[in-house]
């Protein structure tokens, strides 16, 4: 740098010595002169900030001891050699634009500049390689987080190949039905082996939905439908079973008091039904209607009667109900009364036709 400098004031002071000895020149002379310090000017600038780049250029990266060393190849660049001028000439009669000045070869001097190094082969720092390992290594996955991920599909995936464009379309995702219990598919099974007529299978299935759950009552009352056609013997315990694990239940208690009655067991039926809680009569009147027969059938005809009473009150056009009243209200010594309960039983409709001519025998003998 010190070079430099000491060339350019040189220059600077043979400038100043030629301007004082040509102040008597001509204006063309003055302008050529002119021209001339510029182009010298620029090259020595030129030279100036190819030589700094190279110094620059050759400062080595710093590295660790153990990083490879990045080979650096020299590469000659050719600069042109300024040359040494002693004194400015005066040209006589020179145009007023400069002549082109082209270095010789022989002026040309090789300087060493650093040839450019690849990214990937610089020498790293420790922290910057820290992260090229970190990045190169894949993510490392546990297995909650997988769980934990949540899968997303796209609507259309497209996939671009050299040729075409081919649309994908999404995979097909199939929502599964919720499972039914043990017992509940025990229990369909059942049913569909009922509605192809396989009676035999359908009452394995029955039997094994309520070995898996005995208080299911779909099941058990399919099962003693079944059993009434199959095996009816079997239906009366299949009903204690199931009223001993369920003993308020009413539809349970209407087919065992049936049981009982076919058994000649009315008493029996009586205080089953009787026993609370029992249903309010508009909530299940069959329930109610059977407990007045029974109670008709141990010749209870007041209570059986009184019972009819509510029930007719909540249905008058059950005909059977008005025959029922009808007896009791006979039985009791109520003849008028019997006489009316008859006659309402003929005005509805829904009597069979040996209960008709019964009723008709009464209202002669009444």
């Amino acid at each position: 740098m010190s070079l430099l400098n000491d060339m350019l004031r040189d220059l600077n002071e043979r400038h100043r010595q030629g301007d004082t000895s040509t102040v008597d020149a001509s204006l063309p002379q003055q302008r050529g002169f002119r021209l001339q310090r510029l182009l010298l000017a620029l090259g020595a600038l030129g030279v100036l900030v190819l030589v700094i780049g190279g110094l620059w250029r050759y400062q080595p990266l710093p590295r660790d001891a153990g990083d490879s060393q990045a080979t650096v190849t020299p590469v000659r660049v050719p600069v042109a050699r300024v040359p040494e001028i002693e004194s400015l000439p005066v040209v006589a009669e020179q145009s007023p634009q400069a002549e082109e000045m082209t270095p010789d070869s022989s002026d040309l001097v090789m300087v060493e500049v650093d040839a450019p190094v690849a990214p990937d082969k610089l020498p790293l720092t420790p922290d910057q390689d820290d992260l090229r390992q970190a990045d190169s290594q894949p993510p490392e996955t546990s297995p909650r987080a997988d769980r934990d991920k949540v899968p997303t599909i796209a609507a259309v995936d497209v996939v671009e190949t050299a040729a075409q464009t081919r649309v994908v379309p999404p995979p097909v995702v199939r929502r599964s039905e919720p499972q039914l219990p043990a017992d509940q598919v025990s229990y369909q099974r059942g049913l569909k082996d009922l509605q192809r007529g396989d009676v035999g299978s359908a009452l394995s299935y029955f039997q094994e939905a309520l070995r898996l759950n005995p208080d299911l009552l779909s099941a058990r009352l399919q099962l003693i439908s079944v059993l009434e056609q199959r095996a009816p013997e079997d239906v009366a315990g299949v009903l204690r079973a199931g009223l001993a694990r369920q003993p308020e239940q009413p539809l349970l208690r209407k087919l065992y008091a049936q049981q009982l009655l076919q058994q000649q067991r009315p008493e029996e039926a009586v205080a089953l039904l009787q026993h609370a809680p029992q249903p309010a009569v508009d909530a299940d009147a069959e329930y109610h209607a059977l407990l007045a027969a029974l109670l008709q059938e141990i010749r209870d005809y007041e209570a059986a009667a009184k019972l009819y009473v509510r029930l007719l009150q909540f249905r008058p056009q059950e005909a059977l109900w008005w025959l029922g009243l009808g007896i009791c209200l006979e039985q009791q010594g109520a003849s008028a009364q019997a006489r009316q309960a008859y006659q309402s039983a003929l005005a509805v409709s829904g009597l069979r036709p040996d209960l008709e001519r019964y009723v008709r025998s009464r209202l002669q003998v009444l």
